[in-house]
């Protein structure tokens, strides 16, 4: 085999190749995308939001005395959330949630920590809903607002579309202290301010049970067209009832609504019988031993839900239809 001297490329070949290679890198920089990262916040590789995000400059600036952040600020769009809350984003959704911020906290010198979470729900109705879905029996009311509660080791409130948790790790006073005092920096500093919808405003204050007002934004009690559905309990002589209400766009829709209630029961084992006199043209269901009564008043559907069979049932029912009398026109 013959053996051919190698040709090396000339002084002019190398200069120009390397110059190309140059405009290459130069140009492949420019191209890929460049991200901001908000001041004073250093973010996870999670997700890196964007400076207008006002709850996440928020949660990035906050100043807890005796406490130090455990590390970065992470970022969540729905896109990746399921890595910090799988499982839990099928609550959230339906809320409207739009991003999750989130960061650890150390006691300076000790081993305890909390967690906050500032979910960004996009609308004030869907914070509400989300904190008194989740709302503690037994919980403690903070002082900075109508919906804020502190159970145990753990801080909830809802302020303007934001929905808060703050998790300590024990319930040691120390922790319990820093989690109270974390919620009131962080909504005296968020946008906005806590909001309640009108329409918790007209079930009656009669033995109607303390912080038991609540809304579900879809699959109200398992029906796909309570999209809207507000809830309050009553104690009535031992008895504990559920009232309901849900708001709809005139009468004419409300009854179309009851009519398909009165289906979706039926369809589910549900029969029919008399509604007491006092209760006009309600209709009352018995669903495997649990009363249903439901009305049209204004532009509402409303009623009690399974309820145990007795006059606590229809006194709860009356006094909803006759609040509603002059509030759901």
């Amino acid at each position: 085999m013959i053996l051919r001297p190698v040709q090396r490329p000339s002084r002019a070949e190398r200069v120009a190749s390397s110059a190309i290679l140059l405009l290459l890198a130069v140009l492949a920089a420019a191209l890929l995308p460049r991200r901001r990262q908000p001041v004073g916040a250093s973010t996870s590789s999670a997700a890196r939001p964007d400076a207008e995000e006002p709850h996440t400059l928020v949660l990035a600036e906050l100043d807890l005395p005796g406490w130090e952040p455990g590390g970065p600020l992470e970022f969540f769009r729905l896109d990746r959330v399921y890595e910090k809350i799988d499982g839990k984003i099928e609550f959230y959704k339906p809320l409207g949630f739009r991003s999750l911020a989130v960061r650890r906290y150390l006691a300076a010198g000790g081993s305890d920590s909390l967690e906050i979470y500032v979910f960004d729900l996009g609308t004030a109705e869907g914070a509400f809903a989300a904190f008194t879905s989740q709302r503690r029996s037994g919980a403690r009311r903070l002082p900075f607002s109508d919906l804020a509660d502190l159970s145990e080791n753990s801080a909830f409130f809802a302020h303007d579309r934001y929905y808060v948790e703050i998790i300590g790790a024990s319930e040691s006073p120390s922790v319990v202290a820093a989690v109270a005092e974390a919620a009131a920096r962080l909504a005296a500093k968020l946008p906005g301010e806590s909001w309640a919808p009108p329409e918790t405003a007209w079930f009656p204050s009669e033995g109607r049970v303390k912080d038991s007002v609540a809304l579900s934004l879809s699959n109200g009690f398992g029906f796909e067209p309570f999209d809207r559905l507000f809830t309050a309990l009553y104690e009535e002589h031992g008895a504990r009832v559920q009232a309901f209400i849900h708001p709809t766009d005139s009468p004419e829709s409300a009854r179309a609504r009851l009519n398909a209630w009165q289906t979706f029961l039926l369809e589910n084992g549900a029969k029919a019988g008399p509604a007491p006199p006092e209760l006009g043209d309600a209709r009352l269901f018995d669903l495997f031993g649990m009363v249903e009564i439901a009305f049209v008043e204004g532009r509402c559907l409303a009623g009690v839900h399974e309820a145990a069979h007795g006059p606590a049932d229809v006194r709860v029912a009356r006094r909803l239809r006759d609040a509603l009398r002059d509030q759901a026109r």
